[in-house]
């Protein structure tokens, strides 16, 4: 219900112009402004910008100390955050030896929200979807958004937000989400052809919005969830591990 709220209303005006006031140009001028400013400008600066200044306003006064009196252990402290690798080097040995402090550390950085993550990339994924015959520009400012949001995230997860576990469940939640939006935005397409375009029958754009949908249906039943090499391998791991357990 949250995500479907959120999703509305984000989304909700453009909706408007689209389908009740018919106003295209405004909603084109709308849809760039929400994507450039909004998503590419704003989204990446509160995300990355004010959790990194909070974390270093909170922990500001001791780390510096630390810097400052043992540099080394602050170097390992960074290799056990980014590599997380087992392999002897002589920075093991100083990781080691501050891993105490480097949990503590980890356990005051705050938790990650990744509903706000996920909501944000399902918001998009609505807007382009439903309105790129309207302003195609928008799918191109939504793919450099798409590419700045995995460095961002990426830092913010790695150095800014405590370490999470992802679920299973969640992720399907989601892509159930997304494959709702995908229907709905085709035929929220085919509407705006039909009101933008009235020229057209109006039996020749149902025609063509059912045969859109049992494309996507087909498509959806024939692509398997999981890839063919994936499964067989993890047949063959489950045998290989019922062997061991067989043979020990």
């Amino acid at each position: 219900k949250k995500c479907i709220f959120r999703i509305a209303n984000n989304t909700g005006y453009f909706f408007y112009l689209a389908l009740v006031a018919q106003d295209l140009e405004k909603l084109r001028w709308q849809l760039l402004v929400f994507v450039l400013v909004k998503q590419v400008l704003l989204q990446n600066v509160l995300e990355a910008g004010f959790p990194t200044l909070g974390t270093w306003w909170t922990a500001s006064g001791g780390t510096a100390r630390v810097v400052e009196e043992k540099p080394e252990k602050k170097q390992g402290s960074q290799w056990l955050r980014w590599r997380g690798s087992s392999d002897e080097s002589p920075a093991q040995t100083d990781a080691a030896a501050s891993l105490p402090r480097d949990l503590s550390e980890e356990v005051a950085m705050p938790p990650v929200n990744l509903f706000d993550d996920y909501l944000e990339v399902a918001t998009q994924f609505a807007i382009t979807s439903a309105f790129a015959g309207v302003c195609p520009e928008v799918v191109v400012f939504a793919v450099l958004h798409l590419v700045a949001e995995l460095s961002t995230d990426a830092y913010k997860m790695s150095l800014v937000h405590r370490r999470t576990v992802l679920s299973s469940g969640e992720i399907a939640t989601w892509v159930s989400v997304v494959e709702a939006i995908a229907f709905g935005s085709t035929v929220v397409g085919f509407l705006i052809l039909h009101t933008s375009s009235p020229q057209y029958p109006v039996h020749a754009v149902l025609v063509l919005e059912h045969v859109v949908l049992l494309v996507k249906c087909y498509l959806g039943w024939a692509i398997a969830d999981t890839p063919e090499d994936v499964t067989a391998r993890r047949i063959r791991l489950a045998m290989e591990s019922r062997g061991k357990r067989a043979g020990g």
